[in-house]
């Protein structure tokens, strides 16, 4: 990486550059820093969840709904398009299904066959969403030590 000379005659140090970006080049130095654009994903296929979501409506919408709200989930206002925004909602159905903890054992049960394959339909979606929009967490600056410097 080279440095513009005005850079290195103030004495600046290196390892700000590099944590902030850096700079390519003398005309770089001096332009504003611009966000990166976000690379643009197909949009997510559906389809089988769409095709396995009757387990949601037969099973589960008498007691998850907008009305009750038992267990602080409206699956009702969530529909198979929404899955990855919220798919922290969506890893707890599947830790309910996959425990068989819902639906309670006195309510009507899904087969087995059934709600294994709905689970797995819902995993590859949240599986292919979170491979298409990355998301690292964030990189939090600190104060260098002597070994790290």
């Amino acid at each position: 990486m080279r440095l513009p000379p005005s850079l290195l005659a103030a004495g600046l140090s290196l390892l700000p550059l590099c944590l902030w970006g850096g700079v390519a080049s003398a005309e770089a130095a001096g332009s504003a820093r611009t966000p990166a654009a976000k690379p643009a994903h197909p949009a997510l296929d559906t389809s089988e969840l769409e095709r396995r979501w009757g387990l949601i409506e037969n099973y589960c919408l008498e007691c998850h709904n907008y009305t009750d709200w038992a267990g602080g989930v409206a699956l009702d206002t969530m529909d198979p398009s929404t899955v990855a925004e919220e798919a922290e909602v969506w890893e707890e159905v599947i830790r309910k299904l996959r425990g068989r903890l819902m639906p309670p054992a006195d309510e009507p049960q899904p087969e087995a066959t059934e709600i294994k394959a709905f689970v797995a339909a819902l995993e590859n979606h949240l599986d292919r969403a979170a491979a298409a929009n990355p998301n690292p967490g964030t990189v939090s600056l600190h104060r260098l030590n002597r070994a790290e410097y």
